[in-house]
């Protein structure tokens, strides 16, 4: 008879194992997470720091919460990620990575728009709102890498059912044959 090929799939592993520890500061999402939070902590030191601003301007003080904001959440999820608890926490990650970095690019880039509006040559503003472009772009080119990671999530789940289905199928047929 005809000579059936076997399709070989990829396993779940190679397609959900994220390393933990040092080594996820290695990969590019982890580069680009260590280069979003410098930036936008020397953009919420130069704001804050900035010498004869408007005391009354609070774009200020939205920008420098931004900043402080997605920096401290943006270490917490390289906390996760290096920990492996966000592993161990069934959730979509991937898909609110994509929201997160989403919003943190928007709010920093429509707050730094705000200050670089109102920097009057001032240089600490010039750099803060510099750094926050930096780090809003960091974070739009994240969000291909959480895309990326979500359809792997996709493609791993489909093979889970595909082995299932593989594995009750050849539990039927032999049940059947005895």
């Amino acid at each position: 008879m005809a000579d059936r090929k076997q399709i070989v799939l990829p396993t779940i592993s190679s397609l959900t194992n994220v390393p933990t520890g040092l080594k996820y500061l290695t990969l590019p999402e982890g580069i680009l997470e260590i280069i979003e939070v410098a930036c936008l902590m020397i953009a919420f030191v130069c704001v804050t720091a900035a010498p004869n601003k408007s005391p009354d301007e609070s774009s200020y003080w939205h920008y420098q919460a931004a900043t402080m904001g997605f920096g401290l959440v943006t270490v917490l999820i390289m906390i996760g990620y290096m920990t492996g608890v966000v592993h161990k926490i069934k959730i979509p990650w991937s898909v609110l990575e994509i929201v997160y970095c989403a919003a943190a690019g928007l709010l920093i880039l429509t707050t730094g728009a705000h200050i670089a509006a109102n920097t009057f040559g001032n240089a600490a503003l010039i750099v803060a709102t510099v750094f926050g472009f930096i780090a809003a772009l960091a974070y739009i080119i994240q969000i291909f890498f959480a895309i990326r990671a979500w359809k792997r999530s996709i493609i791993a789940d489909t093979l889970r059912m595909v082995e299932a289905e593989r594995a009750q199928h050849t539990g039927a047929t032999t049940d059947n044959s005895v």
